[in-house]
């Protein structure tokens, strides 16, 4: 017979030699005879403190001792069972400890409810044993186990301390290990002792009952702190050079900086970084910002180059009318900023212009100076050019009539300039109107306005005349009303076969006007036609439409890109004796598009008005648009020395011509057309 008896409470332990003498044992003859054949143990743990009753936290070891009685397999296991919260064994029993003597480390499940009954009880395996539990008034007290903190992990660059924290906790424990192990120390945050490398904490809460959570881990992080140890070149040039910064640790850098300008960087690894020498870094350390902070290597020397001085397209002297001269350096990258009152170039004054890689008219007597610039190069020598003008000749600047201010309803404007045979060309989008660049229209008469902010700007011109000021003109406007955007049908597209285009306008006394050769619609320009029925589209071309009506603003203007690819060609080409190519009438400026707004009766003279040449500037072919069908005209290109490169024949009534310029240099070019009557008219062309 083999008993088990749990250790009671105040009962000293027992000597395991008296355990021994007091073993007895009941067996039967044939029992004994069986047993002999097997190695005897007898099982006698003291045990040294009662354990008996007590109160335990969940998740929680704690040991169980107790008194065996009579002999044991050497096969045989001890159990610890833990009955359910009502003290009963019959059922919701767990193991919470297993071992082959006393005493038994024992766990209580975390998630074991609370309560004030539970007991505990020995079994053995070999022979299968039932002990003697906890008495009915020795039960066991198991507490909650609290909710497991958040912690907060720290950082630190190289060997020292680190501060942690967690919350969530009325008291907060901290450990070195998961389980087990001394109290480091108390309190929702923790300073860990000097360490050099990254080590791993263990925050807990504890609750009044004295029972712990479950760990939570909580690193802290030692970075190696980063070094600077050379540079691939000890000096560079600004913006222009790409420095290669070797060390230690460099991985993670946020900045890079040249005696404190910050740069452009790249190719991060933890031994280099590659950075750009930034416009305007002086020679002083290279530093860098890494996750350990700011570090800096030795002095580096910033190379701070100079630009080459500009020159003149056209030398100092004297010449007897104006003329267009160019500017420029062999610097790549710079600009150029120049003067045409004598004093020397200031950026940022009113006087100081910037080169936009446009010819300079010289009208009269002055002197330009030019300088280069690039952001933290070193400033060019100024050039100086030094112009006699024998024959000057500036057309006066232009008059807007009202002067700039707020108005009701749309206004009426009016252009004048006091020199005689002058053109005024505007701008009613805030440009200034460059004849010729940025197409500007040609004033025609008063027009009216009905925006409610225009800004007017208008200029002078002249044959073999220096071009006016520019005026100006602000207005604010109410109480105006704008039509709606045309219509186009059929769609903008691409199409197989030529296509006739209906364009229509939801007010039906507005008039509609319309260009196909890319120009603006505007019913004071003569290429804008007045819409009277279907326009036929026979080659690839846009179409451009835009509603005016008096009273009423000008409707927004209408693009429609319509690719035909089965149209015929836009040009016909001359044999070569006619040094170029030109538009027949059949075929028409426009590539064969009826023109039926074009069959008004030829005026006496070939007016600058009726001829428009596009594209201007141009990269080889210009096209010239007279406005109506003409005949037996002589169309001469002439360079801006006076050289006459091209001369082409119209012979033929025709629309207009389609001239080559290819194979002369680029610059700028005077188109003059004469009639079989003498008169002449002018245009400035550019070619790129």
């Amino acid at each position: 017979m083999s008993t088990i008896t749990l250790n009671k409470p105040g009962i000293p332990p027992r000597n395991s030699s008296i355990q021994g003498k007091k073993v007895s044992i009941l067996f039967t003859f044939v029992f004994l005879f069986a047993i002999s054949l097997i190695a005897q143990t007898t099982i006698s743990v003291p045990t040294t403190t009662p354990v008996l009753p007590f109160t335990i936290c969940a998740g929680s070891s704690f040991p169980v001792s107790f008194i065996t009685t009579g002999t044991f397999n050497p096969s045989n296991q001890f159990q610890v069972q833990l009955s359910n919260s009502s003290g009963s064994f019959l059922s919701g029993t767990v193991i919470i400890g297993t071992g082959s003597s006393s005493p038994i480390s024992c766990l209580v499940r975390i998630g074991t409810g609370s309560g004030s009954q539970y007991r505990i009880r020995v079994l053995g395996t070999s022979p299968s044993t039932v002990g003697s539990g906890s008495g009915a008034g020795t039960p066991i007290t198991v507490r909650s186990k609290p909710s497991t903190p958040s912690s907060t992990p720290g950082s630190r660059c190289g060997t020292g301390t680190v501060s942690l924290s967690a919350t969530g906790c009325t008291t907060t424990r901290w450990y070195a290990a998961t389980e087990g192990g001394s109290i480091l120390g108390t309190g929702s945050s923790f300073t860990t002792p000097s360490i050099s490398s990254t080590t791993s904490y263990f925050a807990c809460c504890v609750d009044g009952n004295g029972c712990e959570s479950t760990r939570a881990s909580t690193t802290a992080t030692v970075n190696p702190a980063a070094t600077i140890s050379s540079y691939s070149a000890s000096s560079g040039i600004i913006d222009e050079d790409m420095i290669t910064i070797t060390g230690t640790n460099l991985s993670g850098i946020t900045n890079v900086s040249f005696n404190g300008v910050s740069a452009t960087f790249s190719d991060n690894t933890s031994t280099a970084v590659t950075a750009l020498v930034p416009i305007g870094a002086t020679t002083g350390p290279i530093s860098a910002t890494t996750p350990c902070g700011v570090i800096a290597g030795s002095s580096f020397t910033v190379v701070k180059p100079t630009i080459a001085t500009p020159t003149f397209g056209q030398a100092s002297g004297t010449y007897d009318v104006g003329f267009f001269t160019t500017l420029s350096t062999t610097t790549s990258g710079a600009l150029i900023y120049y003067t045409t009152n004598g004093n020397n170039p200031v950026i940022g004054t009113a006087f100081t212009k910037l080169y936009q890689d446009e010819a300079i008219f010289i009208a009269s007597t002055q002197t330009v100076r030019a300088m280069g610039y690039r952001n933290g190069w070193t400033t060019s020598g100024i050039a100086t050019a030094n112009y006699t003008i024998t024959n000057p000749n500036i057309v006066a600047k232009p008059t807007i009539s009202p002067a700039t201010g707020s108005y009701s309803g749309g206004q009426t404007v009016t252009l004048s300039c006091s020199t005689p045979e002058s053109v005024i060309y505007f701008t009613t989008n805030g440009q200034v109107p460059v004849p010729f660049v940025n197409t500007p229209v040609r004033y025609r008469g008063p027009f009216t306005v009905y925006a409610p902010e225009v800004t007017i700007r208008a200029i002078g011109t002249r044959t073999d005349w220096a071009d006016s000021d520019v005026d100006v003109a602000f207005y604010t406007i109410s109480g105006g009303s704008q039509l709606t955007a045309c219509s186009l049908n059929p769609l903008p597209g691409n199409y197989g076969s030529p296509v006739s285009v209906t364009i229509s306008n939801a007010d039906p006394l507005a008039q509609i006007y319309y260009t196909i050769d890319g120009t603006d619609p505007c019913k004071l320009l003569p290429l804008a036609r007045p819409y009277a029925g279907p326009v036929a589209i026979n080659s690839s071309r846009p179409l451009k439409a835009q509603a005016f009506r008096n009273g009423f603003g000008d409707s927004p203007r209408v693009v429609g890109n319509y690719t035909i690819t089965g149209g015929r060609k836009a040009v016909d080409q001359l044999n070569q004796n006619d040094k170029g190519a030109y538009y027949t009438e059949s075929v028409g400026v426009y590539g064969g598009d009826p023109e039926p707004a074009f069959q008004s009766p030829m005026p006496n003279s070939l007016g600058e008005a009726e001829m428009e040449v596009y594209p201007n500037p141009t990269n080889g072919t210009v096209f010239i648009d007279f406005g109506l069908a003409r005949e037996n005209l002589e169309i001469s290109i002439y360079n801006m020395t006076g050289q006459e490169v091209k001369t082409v024949l119209v012979k033929e009534s025709s629309f207009g011509a389609a001239i080559s310029l290819g194979g002369n240099p680029s610059g700028f070019y005077l188109v003059r057309i004469k009639e079989d009557k003498g008169l002449v008219a002018n245009r400035k062309i550019q070619l790129k």
